[in-house]
């Protein structure tokens, strides 16, 4: 029979937190820090940068601006076509 891990009173509905003691009725069977992986996640590093807000802001815009023109280009060539 299932038993509450701190105060050790039997929990035979299996509830997550314990009715006298109101604690964690058994230890967790997993971690949240635990890595998934499989055939296509092989990468298991992770990079962090910081960069502030204007900066972020900056790079988007231009990698938006870059694309637009790339795209009407590619449609003025079809066009033209």
């Amino acid at each position: 029979m299932n038993k509450c891990i701190k105060c050790k009173t039997p929990n035979p509905e299996q509830w997550f937190y314990c009715k006298t003691c109101g604690e964690k009725t058994a230890m967790n069977n997993y971690t949240s820090n635990l890595w998934m992986r499989g055939d296509l996640s092989s990468r298991t590093d992770v990079e962090f940068s910081s960069m502030d807000m204007n900066s972020h802001v900056d790079q988007l815009v231009s990698e938006r601006e870059t694309k637009g023109r790339k795209f009407w280009q590619d449609v003025s060539s079809k066009a033209t076509n």
